[in-house]
Formats: structure tokens, sequence, C-alpha cells
């Protein structure tokens, strides 16, 4: 039965939180570049997330709060392409202590000061897949 009231529809779709056990598990820090952000790496190397460390309210779990994920094997010369190209590619902009378009460029400048993507890379480089 409907309330009356519009749905509310996500603007995007994905995980938006991974918790300190899953972090330990499946992921390896690669830079703490302060404001309580952290750029992770997946162990396989195939993407790269930048967060905000905090807590899921639901059930007080700690962990990182995902802001931007990028596939490492997009970009200038990367074998992936992009197939949906988010309207807002960053999530949970209001726990970011930067601006959304800042928190990209902070991401694949450490990816790339940590040689995971080409040296010189910046987020305006065509073809990242964020997602």
């Amino acid at each position: 039965m409907s309330s009356g009231k519009p749905e509310t529809i996500p603007l995007h779709a994905g995980p938006f939180f991974y918790s300190e056990r899953t972090l330990r598990a499946l992921h390896t820090l690669v830079k703490d570049p302060g404001d309580g952000l952290a750029v992770y790496v997946n162990k396989e190397q195939g993407f790269a997330t930048i967060g905000t460390r905090g807590v899921r309210s639901p059930d007080g779990t700690p962990g990182l709060i995902i802001h931007v994920s990028l596939d490492l094997k997009s970009g200038p010369a990367g074998d992936v392409r992009p197939t949906f190209i988010p309207g807002q590619p960053v999530h949970n902009r209001a726990c970011a202590a930067i601006p959304p378009e800042q928190l990209i460029g902070l991401l694949v400048a450490t990816l790339a000061e940590a040689g995971l993507v080409p040296p010189g890379s910046t987020a305006n480089d065509p073809g990242w897949a964020i997602f």
C-alpha cells in the first residue's frame, strides 16, 4: 500500500562503507592523507577507494565511509572503459572534509605517488572508470 509520498531512490548504487574487518581482509592501506581520509587498494589491485574513517550508524561498526572508487585498469591508457558514468560519482559527500571534486583528484594523485597508476595521472585524464 502506498503512503502517498514519493519513493526515495538512491542516486547511485554501490558499497558505501567497508568495516575494519573487511579492510583488513580484502584491502591494503595506501595512505592516510589527513582530515580522517584514507586511500585503500584492494589486494588484487583491481580498484582503489578513498573514504573517511568513521562508524556505521546502525550498528556502531568502525571502518571507512566510502566516497569514491576507481577501477585501476581504466584511465587514458587503460584496458577498461567506463560503461556508465554517474551524474554524481561521489558518495557520502557530507562526511568528507574536502569538496567532491578534490576527492577524486586526491585519490588519483595518491595512487600515482604510490605507483598504482601512471606517473603524472590526474583526475581530468580521460577514461577513468569511477564508481
